[in-house]
């Protein structure tokens, strides 16, 4: 499994200009000089330009269609860009391109298969830099002849799916394809003459970028997303991970996970999750994984929808800094979630009491020894029930039924499961139409993996 933090996400959107023969070219709301061309070669535009910082330097290319290719680069205060694509004959596209990341989306006009060189140079300062790609069989031609499958149905007993798991990251809705290029790399290597050798995708959707906002949803990325499988004739699932920005207005005060010494339960320093025992978030849980299933439900070929709250995607009750050498913290210690257990306490005809926690270094437990640590791990398991039924849900009520629910469960067979994971299969999945394993104490620990 992949590492959450090995990734990076960059929201752009830049301006792609079709070549023209004109003097100039409108790029990002002003006028640039055309770049010169030296026996078909983009130079700098001159020795009035200031060496740019570093680069540009062309690192990769890929998703390399015939009309579009995602190119990677290397630079430092380079604020605009001028590109070609020649062939042995000369300059076959041109435009210009104002980037907001590394990460340079280029559309052009349909060209025939061969191998061309993709040049940039900077507009705003000098500095240029090319590499060479090659575009296969026309995109329409293959995927008519090999990739556009129909999904598979779903008959009989022997039926399997051999679905690839985006693990971590993999949406990323403002570039082509709405995946990460990574992924589609990965995704691509089990191409084949006569089809994919996988069934289908699972796709890692995080709350806030499938909504950034309240109430506004990138389903033009998710349809990118789809296009992409219908294209290819791959089933997709999407594994729903209700992280938000911290700051963004979505997770009250008081209501975010904290473990049991005060720490946050927080990824890659700006993100965190709402309580299980928050009646406002799971409201809001609802209404995103409502409308993430009823565009889903769009496709043909979409299959199941699961949620998971641990490091490592499974559902559970997570633990903050699970490490080797990390202290670990047992969460469900946030105001919101105290306050449910008091309650919970009540009811029974018990005083409000902290529960008592054993430590070692790269470990913990609730102490079970006595009803306060009992009850609280009841109460960890009833929150979790809740949570999951609110889940499936609003699955089926945004897919209307189409989409299957699925229950990830965590170690379950080892000891973490009774010193904070309390996965209580019988009433948690209750509600699933599946189940999903995994083992291993934490996202790093690949080598216990079963999938």
């Amino acid at each position: 499994m992949l590492k959450a933090a090995q990734w990076f996400f960059l929201c752009f959107l830049p301006l792609i200009l079709p070549f023209s023969s004109a003097a100039t070219i409108q790029s990002g709301g002003r006028v640039v000089a055309r770049p010169t061309e030296t026996a078909g070669r983009l130079t700098a535009q001159g020795d009035s330009l200031p060496p740019c910082d570093a680069g540009p330097d062309l690192l990769s290319i890929s998703q390399i269609t015939d009309s579009s290719l995602l190119a990677r680069f290397h630079g430092q205060n380079v604020f605009g860009l001028d590109y070609q694509i020649l062939d042995a004959s000369g300059v076959q596209r041109s435009g210009s391109i104002v980037p907001t990341s590394n990460l340079l989306s280029i559309s052009y006009a349909r060209l025939p298969a061969g191998t061309y060189q993709l040049q940039l140079a900077g507009n705003t300062c000098r500095g240029a830099s090319e590499k060479e790609f090659s575009i296969r069989t026309a995109t329409s031609e293959r995927l008519a002849k090999a990739s556009r499958v129909p999904v598979r149905p779903l008959t009989g007993k022997n039926t399997y799916e051999l679905v690839m798991n985006l693990t971590g990251d993999g949406y990323e809705p403002n570039i082509a394809h709405g995946l990460h290029p990574d992924w589609v790399e990965r995704i691509e290597a089990f191409r084949y003459d006569w089809g994919y050798g996988i069934t289908g995708i699972r796709l890692c959707v995080r709350w806030y970028e499938w909504e950034p906002t309240p109430g506004a949803y990138t389903r033009a990325g998710l349809q990118k997303v789809i296009a992409y499988c219908r294209e290819r004739g791959l089933k997709l699932s999407v594994f729903f991970w209700p992280w938000r920005l911290k700051g963004d207005g979505f997770i009250p005060p008081g209501h975010a996970m904290t473990g049991h010494r005060g720490s946050p339960f927080e990824v890659e320093g700006n993100k965190h999750m709402g309580s299980l025992a928050s009646a406002e978030v799971n409201a809001r849980v609802h209404s995103a994984v409502r409308e993430l299933a009823s565009e889903l439900s769009t496709y043909e070929g979409a299959y199941y929808l699961s949620i998971g709250t641990a490091e490592a995607e499974e559902f559970t009750n997570p633990v903050v800094g699970l490490g080797q050498w990390e202290h670990p913290e047992i969460v469900g210690f946030e105001p919101v979630f105290q306050e449910g257990f008091r309650a919970y306490r009540a009811r029974k005809g018990r005083p409000m009491a902290r529960p008592a926690i054993r430590e070692w270094t790269g470990g913990c437990a609730l102490n079970m020894a006595d009803e306060t640590g009992k009850d609280f791990a009841r109460y960890i398991s009833l929150s979790l029930t809740s949570y999951f039924e609110n889940f499936t849900e609003a699955v089926r009520a945004g897919s209307r039924g189409k989409l299957l629910s699925v229950y990830m469960y965590p170690d379950a067979g080892s000891p973490q499961n009774a010193w904070y994971l309390h996965a209580n299969f019988a009433s948690q999945a209750a509600t699933a139409d599946g189940m999903y394993g995994t083992d291993g104490i934490s996202r790093h620990d690949n080598d216990r993996k079963l999938l």
